[in-house]
């Protein structure tokens, strides 16, 4: 795996309610103009450079889901976001990475944060070939509202496949 393969190079399609050939968005590309995780670049005002991006390989493991979030909060936090748009965002990684960790339990997973247009972007690659799914699961069940909830919190999201061919990436711009 190279971390091209969670590059916004693809259309992504939409994630949509009852859509099954999906309603197609446009996200061009979003990566990084520099990313050198071993470099950070900090602000004069202590903050993370905004044109960095964030990246981090985790096993798709339940443990995993915690990591992910702490990583939003991180950048959220040092780009200077509000606390609503960290809680929204931090809720939308988890429900993309819960995702990831039940279609490929045990292998890797990538997650990355970026910007597009000065809104958060967030995407999750997995190297399992099958969709997810959006159901209208009830409000008391244990699983199936994950994309419901990136629909909700998120300004638009969607999914497409790997540039590797191997996986695919679900993502949401915040």
């Amino acid at each position: 795996m190279h971390p091209e393969d969670i590059t916004a190079q693809q259309q992504p399609a939409s994630l949509t309610r009852g859509s099954s050939d999906h309603r197609e968005n446009r996200v061009p590309d979003a990566s990084p103009r520099r990313a050198t995780p071993e470099e950070p670049r900090w602000t004069e005002t202590g903050r993370w450079d905004a044109e960095e991006d964030l990246r981090m390989t985790l096993l798709a493991e339940p443990s995993s889901v915690v990591l992910a979030r702490d990583m939003v909060r991180h950048a959220l936090d040092g780009w200077a976001f509000g606390p609503d748009l960290v809680h929204d965002a931090r809720v939308v990684m988890s429900e993309l990475v819960t995702n990831a960790v039940n279609a490929a339990r045990g292998h890797e997973i990538r997650v990355r944060i970026t910007r597009y247009e000065g809104r958060p972007l967030l995407e999750c690659w997995d190297p399992a070939p099958a969709l997810p799914t959006f159901t209208d699961a009830p409000v008391t069940a244990e699983s199936g509202r994950g994309l419901p909830i990136v629909a909700a919190y998120s300004r638009s999201a969607g999914l497409r496949p790997a540039a590797t061919g191997r996986g695919k990436v679900v993502w949401a711009l915040m």
